[in-house]
């Protein structure tokens, strides 16, 4: 790969394929903490490849309490440039793709969080690939 050079992959969209939200109706908007996981997979064909992000988000009130759960998954789809190919596309994937996707499920956190009468929720933020590190190797860990 040639770093002066860009990728040679393109993004032709990223898509909501899943969803989900519940909130109680006495939301407080104070003293709430935020749990969150992420879940990352990818497939790879010869010249493209999806990238599925996926989000679980579990607020609870001061009692520990949930008080709010919210799911969503992103999909990446992206394609190697005919033209101009650089990267190797599972390389990508494994270290560009969520990075990319990541932004859409900030935005779709604080939409639905907005429009659901709360103060919004704003993801702090996240470095994607170490927490997508700690996660397989927590899962790892727990299988032995």
């Amino acid at each position: 790969m040639n770093k002066d050079k860009q990728p040679g992959i393109n993004c032709k969209s990223v898509i909501l394929v899943d969803s989900s939200f519940r909130r109680i109706a006495d939301f407080p908007n104070k003293n709430l903490s935020l749990n969150y996981n992420f879940e990352y997979s990818k497939e790879l064909q010869e010249s493209s490849a999806n990238a599925s992000l996926s989000l679980k988000l579990i607020v609870n009130n001061e009692d520990g309490e949930m008080i709010l759960q919210l799911g969503c998954t992103y999909v990446g789809v992206f394609c190697i440039q005919e033209d101009e190919p650089n990267m190797e596309l599972d390389n990508f994937l494994q270290f560009n793709a969520p990075a990319i996707v990541l932004p859409y499920i900030r935005h779709f956190v604080h939409s639905v969080t907005a429009q659901a009468g709360i103060e919004p929720i704003i993801l702090p933020p996240i470095n994607i690939l170490a927490l997508l590190k700690q996660s397989s190797a927590e899962a790892i860990e727990e299988k032995e």
